[in-house]
């Protein structure tokens, strides 16, 4: 997937919960946001590297009154230039306009690495 198609960059939903988030599952879930979305997830020592670089902290936290749990994280959105370095972190509240904005500033200034 591309990073960046023209204007519109591509999106990749990662899921912190490979035992509840099967791809199936994750894929009827990104498309209710938009169609284009993608979605992955693996095992938790990948998901741990790839958390690690890229600053993300995360836990699964045990819920004490039943079997149930829930997964803690970062609610970062990381922007990725074209080569998958980090070129930027959205962090919250995430304001639409804003980010468009910000991420058009980085686009238009992007220099590829040689």
């Amino acid at each position: 997937m591309p990073l960046i198609q023209g204007d519109k960059p591509g999106v990749l939903f990662i899921s912190l919960d490979p035992e509840r988030d099967t791809l199936d599952k994750l894929g009827e879930y990104t498309k209710w946001f938009n169609p284009s979305f993608e979605a992955a997830t693996g095992d938790i020592p990948s998901l741990n590297k790839a958390a690690q670089a890229m600053g993300i902290a995360w836990s699964k936290v045990e819920d004490e009154n039943s079997d149930n749990y829930q997964i803690a994280h970062t609610s970062w959105v990381i922007l990725l230039n074209p080569s998958a370095q980090i070129q930027a972190w959205f962090s919250p509240p995430h304001l639409p306009q804003e980010m468009a904005q910000d991420f058009m500033a980085i686009r238009d200034n992007h220099q590829p690495a040689n």
